[in-house]
């Protein structure tokens, strides 16, 4: 009996641990690809777009979703 109560709390807990570190990885991620393409969009022309060719900013952006 009480194997089988401490069972199913254990089950209990470790899916809402699970829930709240997915969850918070993806919010991350998103704060992070934001910020990422709000510093790129607003960056001067002259500074970084010209020098830096697109694939290599794409490959930069989607690098860490793999």
């Amino acid at each position: 009996m009480y194997f089988t109560c401490f069972g199913l709390v254990s089950v209990c807990f470790i899916t809402i641990r699970a829930a709240f570190v997915y969850l918070s990885s993806i919010k991350a991620s998103l704060n992070l690809h934001e910020n990422i393409i709000y510093r790129i969009v607003r960056t001067p022309i002259n500074l970084y777009l010209d020098k830096t060719p697109i694939g290599r900013i794409i490959n930069r952006i989607g690098s860490d979703l793999m």
